[in-house]
């Protein structure tokens, strides 16, 4: 999306991208038989209501959206390296 706007395109063709690429990612890439992954950080999990710790704390549900946390996060150097920012930056 950086590219689209930072070469002044239409918002009418940044809408149509961005859902070409959720409707695809919807499609081919979301996996929605796994409603918790074990190997996922608990933050960006869906709690379950049933869980004792969620009933003991009273959380509420979160919702995490791969795509479009994607989609917002700030575009990095291309020298950035890949295991320092997923260190860092996957997490927040």
């Amino acid at each position: 999306m950086h590219y689209y706007k930072k070469n002044n395109w239409e918002q009418e063709y940044i809408d149509e991208a961005i859902e070409t690429i959720t409707k695809t990612y919807n499609e081919k890439y979301q996996d929605s038989s796994i409603s918790s992954p074990t190997n996922v950080n608990p933050a960006f999990t869906t709690i379950n209501e049933n869980d004792f710790i969620s009933e003991l704390f009273g959380a509420e549900e979160i919702n995490y959206d791969e795509l479009q946390d994607y989609l917002q996060k700030a575009v990095v150097s291309p020298k950035t390296n890949p295991l320092e920012w997923w260190k860092v930056d996957y997490i927040n």
